[in-house]
């Protein structure tokens, strides 16, 4: 589901209920945040889960840019705003997250 809030568009995971996050990045902070309780991630983290879990089939980015994480019942969604940072850093060391190359956008 898709709402907008404060100029900026936010993706929520309905249907998943309380086993379910949203990660975006905040450029004022330069920090990837989780929605729910603003706990601060980093990129490399955030590139090993999707690198990790991409081996297996279960990351799937959307046409909007979005990425998303399913793993037994738990989604995890990343932003378009996260995503696109996360593909700044990935093309710096594509070498280490040879999985994130079909899921993360390609820059130009």
């Amino acid at each position: 589901m898709r709402r907008h809030q404060r100029n900026k568009t936010v993706y929520t995971t309905q249907g998943f209920g309380l086993n379910s996050f949203v990660i975006d990045y905040d450029a004022k902070e330069q920090l990837f945040l989780t929605t729910k309780d603003k706990h601060p991630l980093t990129a490399a983290i955030i590139l090993q889960m999707i690198n990790g879990w991409a081996k297996i089939n279960k990351v799937y980015a959307n046409a909007c840019g979005q990425i998303t994480v399913h793993v037994d019942g738990i989604c995890c969604e990343i932003s378009q705003d996260a995503a696109n940072q996360l593909a700044h850093v990935y093309h710096e060391h594509a070498s280490q997250f040879p999985y994130c190359q079909s899921i993360l956008p390609r820059l130009v």
